[in-house]
């Protein structure tokens, strides 16, 4: 059985500063963490949700591999990623930039 990381254990892969996060706030089936990231290359292992990733601060080449495929695009403050879920992926970029996640379950999506 695959085994999916909750978005409470995504640091342990992507390692940033928690700048705000929804826990304790008793939102129900949806929950958000803003992070302050330096560049990084992380392989990401699959995800229990779906996540958005909306660039708040910094501009930075982000190369992203999923499915074996790796694409390239330039990403600043107003971008946003809509990443799947159960999928492992590679991410890598150079500067730092802070970023909030918006996870969603699967019933949701």
């Amino acid at each position: 059985m695959l085994q999916l990381v909750t978005p409470e254990d995504l640091p342990r892969w992507v390692p940033g500063q928690l700048l705000r996060t929804s826990d304790g706030l008793g939102w129900k089936d949806i929950s958000c963490r803003t992070y302050r990231y330096e560049g990084l290359d992380v392989q990401v292992p699959p995800m229990s949700q779906f996540m958005i990733v909306s660039y708040k601060r910094g501009t930075t080449r982000i190369e992203r591999r999923f499915e074996g495929r790796w694409t390239r695009t330039e990403c600043c403050p107003g971008d946003s990623t809509l990443t799947t879920r159960a999928q492992l992926s590679h991410w890598h970029w150079t500067e730092p930039i802070d970023v909030t996640h918006v996870y969603l379950p699967e019933r949701l999506v």
